[in-house]
């Protein structure tokens, strides 16, 4: 089979976008070899699946990816469809990107901020001693534990957070009086849980259930998520947060 030499021009590989405004991401690429006949272009996002058909040209794509860390490939083969009998009959392909592994020379892997919080009410009461909180989440943050007995739940994806760079932080912060209350973050990232929003089969959320940090007082707050960079210690970092929504402590 020939090999068609491929690059990605955009974006580059670890490359930030924060909030909904920055989530229409360029996608373009180039041929670095000759010599071939029509081919048949198509970019992969890891957790999107084909963003756009299979196009002949190399105009550059623009698709507005979710929140997550993306693993983006681009491909090309002298075929277009990908049924077994295309498959077969493919004598010149290619890709560029990928995750970043042995042998993966040039690997194009994203990292998409978008924080968005879920089932979460302007007033709402929350208890300091156990309080869920959830999020719009990668579509990748886990799988079914057994794909064919969904019944079963979810666990933690571990080939997503292999790249995963997203981190969630609740932003607690007093509200009036009294004045002296303690300001605290929560702050988790691949410790949640994942799954589907109860009100809303087709949203998968992380969920944090447990106590709120310990320090909080009671009475008004504020809440605010802030999705941002993973570090390894617990400092804020890069990233997008949502307006504050008014709560009450209990």
């Amino acid at each position: 089979m020939g090999v068609v030499s491929l690059e990605i021009l955009e974006p580059q590989n670890g490359q930030k976008f924060f909030g909904p405004a920055q989530s229409n991401v360029t996608l373009r690429g180039s041929v670095l070899s000759t010599g071939h006949g029509t081919l048949f272009y198509r970019w992969y996002g890891g957790q999107d699946g084909a963003l756009g058909a299979p196009s002949t040209n190399l105009s550059p794509l623009t698709p507005s990816l979710k929140v997550g860390s993306h693993v983006l490939t681009f491909t090309t083969k002298d075929r277009s469809g990908d049924s077994l009998t295309d498959l077969q009959e493919v004598r010149e392909a290619g890709m560029a990107g990928g995750t970043p592994e042995p042998g993966v020379a040039a690997p194009c892997v994203v990292h998409v901020f978008i924080a968005e919080m879920v089932g979460l009410s302007t007033g709402q009461n929350l208890s300091r001693a156990n309080s869920t909180l959830l999020a719009v989440a990668p579509k990748q943050w886990g799988k079914f534990i057994d794909p064919n007995n969904p019944g079963l739940g979810y666990e933690m994806n571990s080939d997503y957070h292999k790249v995963n760079k997203i981190r969630y932080r609740w932003r607690f912060r007093p509200s009036g009086p009294p004045e002296g209350r303690a300001s605290r973050d929560l702050v988790r990232s691949k410790e949640l849980s994942f799954g589907p929003d109860p009100n809303n089969p087709d949203l998968l959320v992380v969920r944090y259930e447990g106590p709120l940090p310990a320090g909080l007082g009671t009475g008004n707050y504020t809440l605010a998520l802030r999705v941002e960079e993973l570090v390894e210690n617990n400092e804020e970092t890069a990233g997008h947060e949502t307006a504050p929504v008014a709560v009450v402590l209990t």
